[in-house]
């Protein structure tokens, strides 16, 4: 959970998403807390938050096509991967889904489009 922040994005093939608009979300924020998740213009009251290992080849089987320069941190041949709920039902916003990509970083994927987060850590002092 926490605050991340869209810092890259990268296409694998076709998408509906023109090339502008998604450049135009680096910089936004995911927010997933416990008693609220915002993505963009995406609001839930009632997130609840899931986490698994995913078998890698499961999970590539998702996409058509993979970016050649993004690499997914492998453990015992799993993925580790978040999702979201609202409210009890699948939340259909980007953020519902992360993968974990190091310590401080994820990724989800939107029409198609790999968007590339880094945790937010909060001013301390």
């Amino acid at each position: 959970m926490g605050d991340w922040t869209i810092v890259a994005h990268r296409f694998a093939g076709p998408t509906s998403m023109p090339e502008e608009q998604a450049r135009s979300w680096h910089g936004s924020t995911i927010r997933l807390a416990e008693r609220e998740a915002v993505a963009l213009e995406n609001r839930c009251s009632e997130p609840a938050y899931s986490t698994h290992l995913v078998p890698t080849a499961t999970y590539a089987a998702r996409f058509r096509r993979w970016p050649p320069d993004f690499s997914l941190p492998v453990i015992a041949g799993r993925v580790e991967v978040m999702n979201v709920t609202c409210e009890g039902r699948a939340w259909d916003a980007p953020g519902a889904s992360l993968t974990r990509v190091g310590d401080e970083g994820a990724f989800t994927v939107w029409e198609g489009v790999f968007f590339e987060l880094e945790r937010d850590h909060p001013d301390e002092g």
